[in-house]
């Protein structure tokens, strides 16, 4: 066998196995709750699922079960134990029991990774912690 070969098959070797790594890790399978009645439910996260009906937006449990009334005009899976959730033309968040633990005053709010979460108000962005306190401004 030439050192071609041995190299492409290591190629190959790292290649697939990089893939079932990737395939494992990255894309959880999507689990919905069985239910009906919605124009859209979404994956199981955190325990909780995004349902829609009527152009409101809440969550159910994996039964199906309403856990946070369909209220809001959109909002996010959950990450970090928080969900971005947009009231009119303001977004806050909310916990997995439905409570706001920071207040809906933002024109954009993203997910909170690492604990932090990028936001926007009156034009102008920083990122807030867990409980809506600014801890580091972007640069202009």
């Amino acid at each position: 066998m030439t050192h071609t070969s041995n190299s492409i098959r290591r190629f190959l070797c790292l290649l697939l196995t990089g893939t079932a790594l990737i395939s494992s890790t990255a894309f959880a399978e999507c689990v919905r709750p069985a239910a009906s009645g919605y124009k859209r439910i979404g994956c199981l996260s955190e325990g909780l699922a995004v349902a829609q009906k009527d152009h409101k937006f809440g969550f159910i449990n994996a039964e199906g079960k309403v856990v946070i009334p369909l209220e809001y005009d959109h909002v996010s899976d959950f990450k970090e134990g928080l969900a971005h959730a947009k009231k009119g033309s303001k977004k806050g968040y909310i916990d997995t029991q439905g409570k706001t633990v920071i207040p809906f005053e933002y024109h954009f709010a993203n997910d909170f990774e690492n604990g932090m979460a990028k936001v926007n108000k009156n034009e102008e962005w920083f990122y807030i912690d867990k409980t809506g306190q600014r801890v580091k401004e972007l640069e202009k």
